[in-house]
């Protein structure tokens, strides 16, 4: 990748567009490594942050890897670049379906004149700012023992369905998906699990044509709802 940029941005400005957490493999970007193959070519970096915003944050550590605030993948690595155009959605981590931008000055006021948002969007409700107001305020007062919580339910969960010889897809990434034995189909399996009363999302596998099992691990799951999910996963594919 590496020379292929450097080989592309000659004499041209480089942009390099990336998830700051990927969805399907709950890997956090390598936004060090990234921003490195800028230092010889100018060009900048834009980052789509939904998926870590709310849910990483400052100072990650071995008892909570998400690390502190919420404030996403830039502040887990401690980065602070302008040469990031950022960009996420609230809908994910906060609950709200407002998008934000950030960037320098310069980019701002350049986003601010040449984007067609003000024209194809309508402005946000006071009803979806109160929402904002109302979750990064939940976000400050319980935000961490919250991701903590969400942590240790992501890893039971994985644990759980380890020790009924299943695996998952996902990491520490609450977005879990199965992995089916081979000739296993994951609709059926879904209509099997929405028979059983549990709920699970199916999701085109970006690595190939077929679906994917995938279920989301919350942090208010209790250890009982987990094991019970594991069970029913169990009974549907193996039954």
């Amino acid at each position: 990748m590496a020379d292929q940029i450097r080989q592309y941005g000659k004499n041209r400005r480089c942009v390099i567009v990336t998830d700051g957490l990927c969805p399907h493999c709950g890997k956090i970007a390598p936004l060090n490594e990234i921003l490195s193959l800028l230092e010889r070519i100018p060009g900048v970096v834009v980052l789509d942050d939904t998926q870590a915003i709310g849910l990483l944050g400052l100072s990650p550590a071995r008892d909570l890897p998400f690390g502190q605030g919420g404030g996403g993948s830039m502040r887990w690595h401690g980065i602070n670049d302008s040469r990031v155009l950022y960009f996420a959605s609230l809908s994910k981590g906060f609950g709200v379906p407002i998008a934000v931008f950030a960037g320098n000055e310069t980019q701002t006021a350049g986003f601010v004149a040449g984007s067609q948002t003000m024209v194809h969007c309508s402005p946000h409700t006071q009803a979806e700012l109160s929402a904002v107001e109302l979750a990064l305020n939940e976000n400050e007062m319980t935000g961490d023992d919250r991701r903590r919580a969400l942590f240790e339910n992501v890893r039971y969960f994985r644990d759980v369905i380890s020790r009924r010889g299943l695996k998952t897809t996902g990491g520490i990434f609450p977005v879990q998906s199965i992995y089916l034995p081979k000739g296993y189909s994951a609709e059926k399996t879904y209509e099997k699990l929405s028979r059983l009363g549990m709920q699970t999302v199916l999701q085109q596998s970006r690595h190939n044509t077929h679906s994917t099992l995938t279920v989301i691990v919350r942090s208010d799951h209790q250890q009982e709802e987990i094991e019970e999910a594991a069970f029913l996963l169990h009974k549907a594919i193996f039954n």
